[in-house]
């Protein structure tokens, strides 16, 4: 599986996951009244952590979909030497291959060629 589409899998992965907390914290404010003696005094610190969390998720499946892999290259070789953060053990290197006609496609670019039947 290329890059590209391991991003678009997983950007849709995390928009479901953000969709999944707005919905949970509309589904909370609704039922105040029934869901808050379930919870007791929880209730308003989980509310709003997913509240909080909820535009971070979105945010970052949205950067995953804007972003090229060019510039993912580039931010894990600037993380790797001014972090000293290395990819986890489980990355491959060789999926950031800048020889491929798509590396500085930014992903969404990629998906929308591809559903229209272009690159594979």
């Amino acid at each position: 599986m290329k890059y590209q589409d391991l991003k678009i899998r997983d950007a849709g992965r995390l928009g479901l996951l953000g969709v999944g907390l707005a919905a949970a914290v509309i589904i909370c404010i609704g039922l105040r009244a029934s869901v808050e003696p379930m919870m007791g005094q929880r209730y308003w610190p989980t509310v709003g952590a997913m509240a909080f969390m909820c535009p971070l998720v979105l945010s970052v499946a949205a950067w995953y979909l804007i972003s090229s892999p060019e510039q993912d290259a580039k931010f894990l070789k600037w993380a790797e030497r001014n972090l000293r953060q290395k990819p986890g053990p489980k990355f491959d290197p060789t999926l950031l291959d800048p020889t491929d006609p798509n590396y500085d496609v930014s992903t969404f670019s990629y998906w929308m060629a591809k559903l229209r039947g272009g690159p594979s």
